[in-house]
């Protein structure tokens, strides 16, 4: 015959059972929900239209339009910064309200202490009147205005380092940021016909010279410590065929360079920074955006498939993008997965195990005006391409330590938990 527990020999079985439960709800349901149900942040009362993170983590900033902004051709912008652990908004500051401005750039110091914006008021001036443009440095912690620095028509300010500013635009201005002392300064030759894309490092700015008598222009790859240049060979330029090379990227280690053209004609090709020399030329065409890998070793390339024969006058099309992994190394490619369309950003992870690419799933509902709130991310194994997961949303950016994605939906933002892809 079996014996009936007591009350007490029940009671000592289970509670070490609920403790284990209680213990393990409160250890792992936190992730498991925040997988499921990301943080969201709400603040802005119209659309979000950038997100980066701080370098240490700590801090998310976002600029969305403002509540006075005016109606589309003429913005307002609002900055906000928020506080990642318990996203609470930390402070904000608004564009020029007295005429239509716009927050043209923004980036955290290296030591996310700071933060410099760059405004641009009024676009599209009466006539007899100029548009400005005017850099702003605030305490990240607090918002205070640190210094505010008139800057040339068409430029913006960034951080080299900790003490050290640049402004690119025609003439390219490095400074002391403690003193305002000018350090250098070059000319750019930027060419400000078709404005392709720059990336920089500390100490290399590659872009597209502007086009000559001759109507040919070339790639550059500028010494911001001397002003010395390294030029790639003379393409033709056609602002009909759109023939120039537009996207460029020169990889973290300063050794490569890759140029990009939008259209189908031309390749995707890997330079030498320091030479000039072609060393690579890729199966991949009609690229948009490109972007190396954090070590260096690969670049990724999305290329528009279907685009017309005319891309630089119809950004309207949907376009099929397959993206694609290169060996720099010897320009063989590693994996090439058809991906989304109208592919909008690519970047990876710092830790270069995840790829994110931004675009649409529906052609049928591809709406240019308003992509934004109709656009996907797509999180990819960078290994072998694998898609891992699709999250609504654009602006995507990763978290430094790689387990957060903070993405915009309209007017809120959502912190994904992403800690378990891909390990």
């Amino acid at each position: 015959m079996k014996r009936k527990l007591s009350r007490l020999e029940w009671l000592f079985l289970l509670v070490p059972i609920g403790v284990g439960a209680t213990w393990c709800v409160a250890v792992f349901a936190p992730a498991f929900w925040q997988s499921l149900f990301p943080r969201t942040l709400r603040g802005h009362v119209k659309t979000i239209g950038r997100l980066s993170f701080s370098r240490d983590g700590t801090t998310l900033m976002s600029i969305g339009k403002d509540v006075r902004s005016p109606p589309i051709g003429t913005h307002t912008d609002e900055i906000k910064l928020w506080n990642v652990a318990d996203g609470q908004p930390l402070w904000s500051v608004s564009s020029n309200g007295s005429s239509p401005s716009l927050w043209e750039s923004a980036y955290f110091s290296p030591n996310s202490r700071l933060l410099i914006a760059t405004e641009w008021i009024n676009d599209n001036p009466p006539q007899g009147q100029t548009s400005s443009e005017l850099t702003h440095i605030y305490n990240a912690r607090d918002g205070q205005e640190v210094q505010s620095i008139p800057v040339t028509r068409s430029a913006f300010e960034f951080f080299l380092d900790d003490k050290t500013l640049m402004s690119f635009g025609p003439t390219i201005r490095i400074r002391d940021l403690a003193s305002k002392k000018m350090l250098r300064s070059f000319v750019s030759d930027y060419n400000y016909h078709v404005y392709p894309q720059i990336d920089w490092t500390k100490n290399f700015m590659v872009l597209l010279t502007d086009v000559d008598p001759q109507h040919f222009t070339r790639g550059c790859v500028l010494d911001l410590n001397t002003g010395h240049r390294v030029f790639f060979p003379a393409t033709p330029w056609n602002s009909t065929t759109g023939s120039v090379p537009r996207e460029f990227v020169i990889s973290r280690n300063e050794k490569l360079v890759a140029s990009a053209h939008r259209n189908l004609d031309h390749p995707t090709r890997l330079w030498d920074a320091k030479t000039g020399k072609l060393l690579h030329v890729l199966a991949s065409r009609n690229a948009r955006p490109i972007r190396f890998s954090p070590d260096s070793k690969t670049l990724a390339c999305a290329d528009q498939l279907d685009s017309s024969q005319n891309p630089a006058a119809d950004f309207t099309k949907a376009r099929i993008c397959r993206l694609s992994l290169f060996d720099v190394s010897n320009g063989a490619t590693r994996w090439s997965q058809i991906s989304l369309l109208n592919c909008d950003s690519l970047f990876f992870s710092r830790d270069g195990r995840l790829i994110a690419l931004e675009g649409s799933t529906n052609p049928a509902n591809f709406d240019y005006q308003n992509f934004r709130s109709r656009m996907v991310v797509e999180l990819r194994d960078a290994q072998n391409g694998a898609l891992l997961t699709t999250i609504p949303g654009s602006n995507a950016v990763f978290s430094p330590d790689g387990k957060t994605l903070a993405v915009s939906d309209d007017k809120v933002i959502r912190l994904h938990d992403i800690s378990g892809l891909a390990r």
